[in-house]
């Protein structure tokens, strides 16, 4: 017989629309990209938090036109804002003599001096002389087309080409954003002079966050590169060995991997406020002062060999903008950052984001499901550990290689085929449960059966050998009571008899009821549940079952029912096949096997003795010296060639009174000299015991046999053994 019932089983139908349902869920939340803003909330967390351990880049330098240089330059210059060119001229003087290695403008030159001629020429002729300053230029995108009749930028000339890099960086047929316009351009002067110009032109997410930079836009069909980027290739010298991708950015012996819309998404290092700033009047002072050969306020060995920015902080004189790795930071520090990302190689790497979300979606989905199906507390510690070890996966990605992945749609198609097929299992453990409280509630103690509902594996289906006692009762003359009470008085006197018998064998005693037959009575102990004093409960029951009839008697006879009730019990203790049993529709917990045939035959066995409960050897063995027995016989049951030692239970031995007991002494003297063939002699004891008793049974059956044997002596080969011809 197959395995089912009770057993704890999967659903495959259930289990896999736990598992589909969460796929689908997940891979909606994942293709569509609903949870995005999430899940940059989270990676901008994890990059607060490795920013904080970083410390700034020693290449970078900062200079920015503070509140400071705004009014020292007016106090001691009689410069306002907007300053003259004259002003800018020793700046990009001392970083000149400080060896500078490139000098990054955040300020907009594109108008001519309000001075004039003279004032302009002053900071070209600075320019000139620095060799390596670098002006922004600002790109206007049209995502509209894939067009190479591009407009052209504003007063194009030699110099703004000679800045472009050529298309042949590209690989072929790759298409790039299009310029449709190029402003904020330099004056023509200044263009000339550049070491270099770049794009600053910069696209926040949806959410206001820059994280992500166009390395490149098409404009005169040549190429104008981001403003970081322009100038890690002007540093490095490495334009020709640079080349953009589809999937990737290389420069400078760097594999940058690019996003699926072609962008670089950057990692920008330390936060702003772990760089030191100079104020860039204390580097105008520091040139005056070393002209006139006095200490300068900064040591222009600060500067050698370094790249440095040039942009203001002054309120009201700069842009703010948000970053991953914090907010409220100037346009500068986006610059600067650009920069050190590219020449770093620290860019994020996306391109694994959604085959691995989709292989991540639907393990975790499987993994869940399958969690869902272990116990309420082991589908809880399962669901955090699995999905602590998942984030914990993520984020090592994130913060150690810079792989992205997503988090969210794989965690939640987790817990939704967890959370479901846990809703499923304790559906059907509900049901199961109700079912074995149906079947069993009735039959079972109320302890035996929390215990079964705990552990369902105590059902075994198909059935299992278990060493238990069998206990069979049978009221005495039924059938002729069935002929004689009405219907209806006949259910209530089996009921008020059954009630009785179930309240002592499953509540006082902790037996299971296998089975009602007609008046019959079948229970067990040891399975279910195992007890090692099954023996001992089952004739403590029994007992108990005979002392109660009194109180059926009196109960049966306040409705008006007349009847003598007595019944007859046969208890065997040994081994037995328990188990569910029955049809596929149709299952039963019960117990099959030779112990349950010699149990029915012990019940059947008292009517031949007078007697009331008959136990087997084997129970009579487990039994304490409180429980008053006396051996019976050995006979030989019908079917089987090995004789069976019977056992009378009288009762519990502090219930017997003195005649009682000295009636059993005599008998038993009686039956060991029956069983040497001394009937004469036998024959008396039992005599003695019937003066004691009239109503002793055993003894009453002997002295027939003894009698019987005086006139017809049994064959020389005789050896007690009585046997029975009938079941």
């Amino acid at each position: 017989m197959s395995r089912r019932g009770l057993s704890r089983q999967r659903d495959p139908r259930s289990w896999l629309g736990c598992l589909f349902g969460a796929l689908l869920v997940g891979g909606l939340l994942h293709h569509q990209r609903l949870l995005q803003a999430a899940e940059w909330l989270i990676e901008d967390s994890l990059e607060r938090w490795r920013s904080a351990w970083l410390v700034p880049d020693p290449e970078l330098q900062f200079v920015v036109l503070d509140q400071k240089s705004l009014n020292l330059a007016e106090k001691n210059f009689d410069m306002t804002w907007p300053w003259l060119r004259e002003g800018y001229e020793p700046l990009l003087a001392f970083l000149h003599r400080a060896n500078a290695k490139a000098i990054l403008f955040d300020f907009i030159f594109s108008e001519k001096s309000s001075r004039g001629v003279e004032d302009d020429q002053l900071l070209v002729d600075a320019v000139k002389a620095a060799q390596l300053v670098y002006f922004p230029v600002m790109s206007t995108i049209d995502r509209s087309g894939s067009s190479n009749d591009l407009q052209q930028p504003p007063s194009p000339s030699t110099d703004f080409d000679r800045h472009l890099i050529p298309s042949a960086l590209l690989e072929p047929n790759l298409v790039l954003p299009e310029a449709a316009a190029v402003s904020n351009l330099p004056l023509p002067e200044l263009l000339a002079a550049a070491k270099g110009i770049g794009d600053v032109r910069y696209t926040p997410d949806p959410d206001g966050v820059l994280r992500r930079v166009d390395p490149f836009v098409v404009t005169r069909g040549r190429l104008l590169p981001q403003f970081g980027l322009s100038v890690t290739i002007q540093v490095t010298g490495g334009l020709l060995n640079s080349r953009l991708f589809a999937d990737r950015l290389e420069v400078d012996g760097k594999r940058l991997p690019l996003d699926h819309e072609g962008r670089l998404v950057l990692r920008y290092g330390a936060p702003w406020t772990a760089y030191p700033h100079f104020s860039m009047i204390d580097l105008i002072q520091s040139e005056l002062l070393l002209r006139e050969q006095q200490v300068p306020v900064v040591d222009p060995k600060t500067f050698k060999d370094k790249i440095v920015f040039i942009g203001s902080t002054a309120a009201g004189l700069y842009d703010l903008s948000q970053v991953p790795s914090g907010s409220n930071v100037p346009r500068v520090f986006v610059n600067a950052s650009v920069l050190r990302s590219v020449r770093r190689g620290e860019v994020l790497n996306l391109r694994y984001e959604r085959w691995v979300g989709w292989l991540s979606i639907g393990s975790l989905a499987l993994i869940g499901a399958w969690i869902g199906t272990l116990s309420a507390s082991r589908g809880l510690l399962g669901t955090v550990g699995v999905t602590g070890f998942y984030a914990a996966m993520a984020s090592y990605l994130y913060l150690g290689p810079g792989i992205v992945i997503d988090l969210l749609a794989p965690t939640i198609a987790l817990v939704l085929a967890a959370v479901t097929s846990l809703g499923v299992s304790y559906g059907r453990e509900r049901k199961r449960k109700q079912f074995v409280e149906g079947a069993f509630a009735q039959t079972l103690s109320p302890v035996i059966l929390e215990q079964i509902l705990t552990d369902p594996s105590l059902l075994t289906a198909g059935g299992t050998t278990r060493h238990l006692t069998v206990y069979f009762s049978d009221l005495v003359g039924f059938t002729g009571l069935s002929e004689r009470l009405a219907p209806e008085q006949l259910v209530a006197a089996l009921n008020i008899y059954f009630a009785e018998m179930v309240d002592s064998i499953v509540v006082a005693h902790r037996g299971y009821v296998d089975k009602f037959i007609g008046d019959a009575v079948m229970a067990i102990w040891g399975a279910p549940v195992e007890d090692r004093h099954h023996a001992m409960a089952a004739v403590l029951a029994a007992i108990d079952n005979v002392s109660r009839l009194p109180r059926v008697r009196r109960e049966l006879a306040a409705r008006g029912i007349d009847c003598a009730l007595s019944m007859r019990i046969g208890i065997h203790t040994g081994d037995a096949i328990v188990g569910m049993m029955g049809s596929p529709t149709k299952l039963n917990y019960t117990v099959i096997g030779d112990s349950v045939n010699l149990a029915a035959r012990l019940e059947s066995i008292n009517k031949v003795y007078g007697t009331t409960i008959i136990a087997s050897e084997v129970t009579v063995s487990a039994l304490t010296q409180s429980i008053a027995r006396r051996t019976l016989d050995r006979v030989r049951v019908k079917g089987k060639t090995t004789p069976t030692t019977l056992y009378e239970i009288i009762g519990r031995r502090a219930d017997l009174d003195e005649p009682k007991l000295r009636c059993i002494d005599l008998f038993e003297e009686g039956l060991a000299l029956y069983w040497v063939r001394d009937f004469t002699s036998a024959g008396k004891k039992f005599e003695e015991a019937l003066h004691v008793d009239p109503t002793d049974g055993p003894s009453l059956c002997y002295l027939e046999r003894c009698t019987k044997y005086l006139f017809a002596p049994p064959s020389g080969d005789w050896d007690g053994v009585w046997e029975m011809k009938t079941k």
